[in-house]
């Protein structure tokens, strides 16, 4: 069966697969991308907390990633097994390229 490749942000993308444990937290992922993000033309914060909130939730309901409750109170994301095996569509520049043509 052919599974349709999921299309990501590259600097999303690599900050989940060297997340430790393959764990994660939308605010971690948020700040990550605007550190490693040398655009000039950006997301406002809370647009692209959205932004990648939007994309993890497209991530979990793919069954790519589970939430996970932590004891102390909120979750954290994990990677599911088969997220390394997945076929996805790299893109670089996808977040700021959207927000640009808006």
């Amino acid at each position: 069966m052919s599974r349709k490749a999921f299309t990501i942000d590259r600097i999303l993308y690599e900050i989940l697969i060297e997340s430790p444990n393959g764990a994660f937290t939308l605010h971690g992922l948020r700040k990550e991308f605007s550190f490693r993000s040398n655009e000039k033309v950006m997301p406002p914060n809370r647009e692209l907390f959205w932004t990648i909130f939007m994309k993890v939730y497209a991530l979990r309901s793919a069954r790519l990633v589970k939430r996970v409750e932590r004891p102390d109170g909120g979750g954290i994301f994990v990677l599911e097994k088969h997220f390394h095996e997945y076929p996805f569509e790299i893109v670089d520049r996808l977040f700021v390229n959207r927000w640009s043509n808006l």
